[in-house]
């Protein structure tokens, strides 16, 4: 049985930040149209968005009226914003529109899986002339978020926030220093693990598997053992390695300290509805979360004493050694009927007051380095600092880069199934998912002779 489902937007705090002061990256963007006279003559463009939360939704809503008023008065334009929910992943609703004659101005996203499959695919146009004539220039973001943007010799969009986890701990149960290793943190998870008289699980250390969302996570553990999903230096697939082989064996262990998968998997079904994972319970010593828990945490009245450090990492492996998978993006679809003021509405929400104004009040990371370092920022969130700290060491492991994404994001958690029901070896499981994915690839090289990145 699966944990209930969880949005996380739903917990975060409400109305937006007044008056941050980081200004926009750039004056304008060029090619610009003329202004007009008048508001009939404004072009009308159609922004999709999936932010259906009440958060979500209302600071959005708000951030394209700010922009109506503001730019898009000077410049003629009129931004209609259209929520469109998604389920999970599935965007098929955006890619059927994007490929009609009816496309959207303006897509966004909350994920960044689908975003590469969709340059590759022709469904969104690279913004490189916008960006240059915009001033936007790779020195102004970190390193990860400039590499989630730019691929394939192109810049594809703006970033609005990204999200990456970091090693929580409850102090209730563990009242001392964080472990900085993971040996240190195996001694400390199997102190921490308890059983009733029938076997059942009242307390565990840790579970490097933890459900979220009802889905099982853990896709960064890899790279705490210096393992890497992708070479985007190469543009390679990296599955079968000695290192992903050590982290699935890890997590073997793990599966055989609780008990089994079956006892894990009751213990977190165990939770609350409303919550995302078990760890908000406070029945687990050790846990992975975004920064975008704390609120989550207010908002629910929860009254979890806990502690945030950088991941332990095994030997060999820097600290500081973190993985991003997430990332609200604004992207052109390639039929966009108004490419050039659609291109003027995604700098002004990929950059400035924008940012500051969707991420300080959900606790998200900016992509840029102005806006994390604002005092508006870090004054508000102090917690968020072993984020910062976390880019500021620079060891961030950016997500894959092939247009075959989404098929890895589909296949991840059978493997972890796979390997900790002791259905297949963590070797054999490597294998299959290997060769999975050098099908996909063989496959989308002979339909996509050109795309220069797979």
């Amino acid at each position: 049985m699966k944990p209930a489902q969880f949005d996380r937007r739903k917990f975060l705090r409400g109305a937006a930040v007044a008056g941050a002061t980081i200004p926009a990256l750039g004056a304008t963007l060029a090619p610009t149209p003329s202004r007009r006279a008048a508001a009939a003559d404004a072009v009308s463009l159609e922004f999709w968005t999936p932010a259906d939360d009440p958060v979500g939704s209302k600071i959005i809503t708000k951030l394209a009226d700010d922009f109506n008023n503001t730019i898009g008065k000077e410049k003629g334009i009129q931004v209609n914003t259209r929520i469109k929910p998604v389920t999970g992943n599935n965007y098929v609703q955006y890619t059927t529109a994007m490929t009609s004659s009816g496309s959207p101005d303006v897509v966004m996203t909350y994920v960044y899986d689908p975003v590469v499959a969709w340059a590759a695919n022709g469904f969104i146009q690279p913004m490189d002339q916008y960006a240059k004539a915009a001033g936007i220039k790779e020195e102004d973001f970190f390193p990860i978020t400039w590499d989630m943007i730019n691929f394939a010799g192109h810049t594809w969009g703006l970033l609005q926030e990204f999200d990456f986890n970091q090693f929580w701990w409850n102090k209730s149960i563990h009242s001392g220093e964080p472990p900085k290793t993971i040996d240190e943190l195996d001694q400390m998870a199997k102190e921490y693990t308890k059983f009733d008289s029938d076997g059942n699980l009242t307390q565990a250390g840790f579970i490097p598997w933890l459900h979220w969302n009802g889905s099982v996570t853990g896709w960064e553990w890899a790279s705490m053992w210096g393992g890497r999903w992708y070479d985007a230096d190469n543009r390679k697939w990296t599955i079968n390695t000695p290192e992903n082989q050590k982290f699935l064996e890890w997590f073997v262990k793990y599966a055989d300290m609780l008990g089994g998968r079956d006892k894990s998997d009751a213990f977190e079904a165990a939770i609350p509805k409303t919550y995302g994972d078990i760890f908000q319970t406070g029945v687990i010593a050790f846990a992975q979360e975004g920064e975008y828990i704390p609120p989550m945490l207010k908002a629910e009245e929860l009254t979890l004493s806990y502690g945030i450090t950088q991941t332990p990492t095994a030997q060999g492996v820097p600290a500081g050694t973190a993985y991003t998978t997430g990332g609200n993006l604004f992207l052109l679809p390639t039929k966009a009927p108004h490419p050039q003021e659609a291109a003027i509405f995604i700098q002004y929400m990929g950059s400035g007051k924008a940012v500051l104004d969707w991420c300080i009040p959900n606790s998200n990371i900016p992509p840029t380095k102005a806006a994390a370092n604002d005092p508006s920022f870090t004054q508000q969130l102090p917690e968020l600092k072993p984020w910062l700290d976390t880019l500021e060491a620079n060891h961030m492991v950016p997500p894959s880069q092939s247009p075959q994404l989404p098929i890895f994001d589909q296949e991840f958690p059978n493997l972890i199934d796979e390997v900790t029901y002791k259905k297949a070896t963590p070797a054999d499981a490597l294998t299959s998912l290997d060769a999975k994915i050098a099908d996909a690839v063989k496959r989308f090289q002979a339909n996509h002779p050109d795309w220069q990145g797979e």
